[in-house]
């Protein structure tokens, strides 16, 4: 809506323009529809949609303005239009709001002009006074007789046929994609299917393995036992015998050494006797001595 709004601002021109609606343009003056002072003149008058107003108001703004331009949705005006219908052939009472249009439409007949901005919206133009730039305005009255609409309703065919085709396209690619999925799904259900037998008998021969391993260890677990109980035995003799061979050992090292300190006492002994025996010949020895000096004194002096 803001860009369409620019567009047709870019066409009009912002000079002494006021902007009747909700979006906010840069350059424009904007006034919200609840806050348009209904008492005041106007230069030029865009009100961004038909049922911003009722007729009484619209009648009263635009015979205060100088130039009142309405942006009219041929969609939304030919969906009305279909719902007016439906109500009128199922004999539904109008709405208020349904006759509003209606006057609406009866003020625009008598009075307004018709100014292209696309295929699909137009501008309703009511002047106080003929501009030479809004001369080429189409009346309002010969809006249905317009190559406009059947532009409209060619561009709308065009566009149906479009979004037809792209169905279709869709369509066509959905199947495709539906027909790859169930492809691949069933080749996924094979590769379970097949994963599944896999698993089963990777899993049967996992188990007698562990049996086999099982019924392995048992009797390797008996015979290790057996094989451990003899050796303990085996050890507690020869224990019992190491043990005895100690005793006997430790006896005849007690008896050796015995042996030997008796063997050194007696030598001890013998050392002493001729120790003795030395020292005595030793003084006798050192008293010959002495009298040999004694003499030899005695014989200096004499002489």
């Amino acid at each position: 809506m803001k860009e369409l709004l620019k567009k047709i601002i870019e066409k009009l021109g912002n000079e002494n323009l006021v902007l009747v609606g909700n979006e906010k343009i840069e350059g424009v003056d904007v006034v919200k529809p609840t806050e348009f002072d209904l008492s005041k003149k106007y230069e030029n008058v865009l009100i961004e949609n038909l049922d911003t107003f009722d007729p009484k108001k619209l009648d009263n703004i635009i015979k205060r303005s100088k130039r009142v331009f309405i942006l009219f949705s041929l969609e939304d005006y030919i969906e009305k239009m279909e719902k007016l219908v439906e109500n009128f052939l199922s004999g539904a009472n109008l709405r208020s709001s349904n006759l509003d249009e209606f006057e609406k439409l009866k003020k625009m007949k008598e009075s307004a002009g018709i100014l292209k901005i696309d295929n699909s919206n137009l501008l309703i133009v009511f002047q106080q006074e003929k501009s030479q730039e809004m001369e080429n305005l189409q009346p309002f009255s010969q809006f249905f007789l317009n190559v406009s609409v059947v532009e409209y309703l060619k561009a709308k065919l065009e566009e149906l046929k479009k979004e037809n085709l792209s169905l279709l396209m869709q369509l066509k690619n959905l199947k495709c994609e539906l027909q790859y999925k169930e492809n691949e799904m069933n080749r996924i259900k094979e590769f379970l299917e097949s994963e599944i037998k896999r698993l089963k008998i990777e899993k049967e021969r996992k188990e007698e393995e562990r049996q086999r391993l099982i019924k392995e260890f048992k009797t390797r677990e008996r015979v290790e036992k057996k094989r451990f109980r003899k050796e303990i035995i085996r050890l507690l003799k020869e224990k019992e015998k190491l043990k005895e061979e100690r005793e006997k050992l430790k006896e005849e090292l007690e008896n050796k050494i015995m042996e030997m300190e008796k063997s050194k006492l007696n030598e001890i002994k013998k050392l002493e006797e001729e120790l003795e025996n030395t020292i005595i010949e030793f003084g006798k020895k050192l008293e010959e001595k002495e009298e040999e000096i004694k003499k030899l004194k005695t014989q200096i002096f004499s002489l």
